[in-house]
């Protein structure tokens, strides 16, 4: 993925609306290189490069209404586990995989069914309207292949990208919407 197609991208939704924002200095590609949020490196380990890049140059992007929004590194940064209540947010960036656990209650095989999933699907956008969603990147993809889940079962989700620089194109030729155009 290039910087120009993350700029891009990041106008096309300034264009329809969104609250979007590069990181400092990401406009004129004078970004200093950012280390990745440790949550996403200890848990994922390497991830595909576009998601990496994205992460480093994209400060906010949030939909009209605040219905959905991509994650950031300020999300993966202050948002751990059990540490929301103090952050302020209504979502920690896990929020979906904490509910499915929740659910399980103590069916361990079932607890740790969602924690497999979980290791390998990093969420990339949280949508809160008119349900429970989200889009994330597959981990053990070559390519960062794009999954769609949504309420009740988190878990059961489809493949809607072979990429993230796909599931991005995508959304800007109209193939795929992001959040709801309510």
């Amino acid at each position: 993925m290039t910087h120009e197609q993350i700029v891009s991208f990041i106008r096309w939704n300034q264009e329809r609306g969104c609250e979007a924002k590069l990181t400092a200095g990401a406009n004129d590609e004078q970004m200093k290189e950012l280390s990745l949020p440790s949550i996403l490196t200890q848990r994922y380990g390497t991830l595909p490069t576009s998601f990496s890049v994205w992460i480093q140059s994209v400060q906010t992007l949030v939909a009209p209404h605040g219905q959905a929004w991509f994650l950031t590194a300020a999300d993966y940064r202050e948002h751990r586990n059990d540490d929301i209540a103090h952050q302020g947010a209504a979502f920690a960036w896990n929020e979906w995989e904490s509910m499915s656990l929740e659910a399980a209650g103590d069916d361990a095989d079932w607890q740790q069914q969602i924690r497999s999933f979980w290791d390998r699907y990093v969420p990339i956008v949280m949508i809160v309207q008119p349900e429970y969603a989200f889009y994330a990147i597959d981990t053990h993809s070559r390519d960062g292949a794009v999954i769609y889940g949504r309420e009740p079962e988190f878990e059961e989700s489809d493949e809607i990208a072979a990429s993230f620089e796909q599931f991005m194109q995508r959304i800007m030729d109209g193939t795929l919407k992001w959040y709801s155009q309510v």
